[in-house]
Parts: structure tokens; sequence; C-alpha cells
């Protein structure tokens, strides 16, 4: 994981740390070099997205489905289906932040 994801990271933690959602996501760097993060709720979800939104990160938001099977995405979307967040591309600005908080 490089340092700009790791702090990425930690930024996060540090803003759901207050809010009783620790549980509710996890993450991962995949093959692709890109960190994944995975929410268990859509409201995680939204509150993830806010954190990083004004960051300026590249960002995908999916759920977490078989691509091969939209009907079943469509039958069974609902508050709690799982959702992936796949960050592409992370400012330095990032760290500079981490780093002052």
């Amino acid at each position: 994981m490089e340092k700009v994801q790791k702090a990425l990271i930690n930024l996060l933690n540090m803003g759901l740390q207050d809010d009783n959602v620790s549980d509710d996501w996890n993450y991962d760097v995949e093959e692709d070099g890109h960190l994944h993060i995975f929410v268990a709720k859509v409201t995680t979800a939204f509150f993830i997205l806010s954190l990083i939104g004004n960051m300026a990160v590249e960002f995908t938001v999916s759920y977490s489905y078989d691509p091969d099977d939209m009907e079943h995405v469509l039958q069974n979307v609902s508050k709690d289906e799982p959702i992936e967040i796949d960050i592409s591309a992370i400012p330095k600005k990032v760290m500079a932040f981490y780093k002052r908080c």
C-alpha cells in the first residue's frame, strides 16, 4: 500500500471513529493498484464519500455484484446492499493534510 493510500485510510478512520461505523467498512489494495473500500451500508458509504469528496480523490462507486447478474441487483437493491468504492487516484495534498492532523 502506498503512503498516500495509508494516509487516506487513516483520515477515514479518524472521520469515522466517532460515528460507531467501524464494522461497516473495510479496504484492500487489489491487483490494479487501486484502493478498494467495501461498505456494508449505504449511509456509511455516503459518509465516506462526503469525507473524500472535498479532497479531489478520483473514484467510482458500484454495488458489489456479479456484472452478469444485473437483474438480481435491480430486484435486490436495499439500504444494506454492499457498496464498493474504487479509488483510482489520490492527490498528494491528502498526504499534506494528513500530516497536519
